[in-house]
């Protein structure tokens, strides 16, 4: 069972990148929105995948209209 285990972690972990999340799951997309929210709104330093970008950007504002920033 250990080896199983081990295995799916392995799995997991090509599944997931910084965020934690799935990529192009919803709470994915939720999280990088926000970070690209914060970063063009000057508030949040850093960097995000190229993936995110485009994916956040193709979607529109995942925060919805009330919260829209861009």
């Amino acid at each position: 069972m250990t080896n199983v285990f081990r295995r799916l972690h392995k799995v997991e972990r090509r599944l997931t990148d910084r965020s934690s999340f799935v990529p192009h799951s919803q709470r994915w997309l939720e999280y990088w929105g926000q970070r690209l929210d914060g970063i063009l709104a000057g508030t949040d330093r850093g960097r995000i995948p190229l993936e995110a970008f485009r994916t956040v950007i193709a979607c529109g504002n995942p925060a919805g209209p009330e919260e829209e920033t861009w």
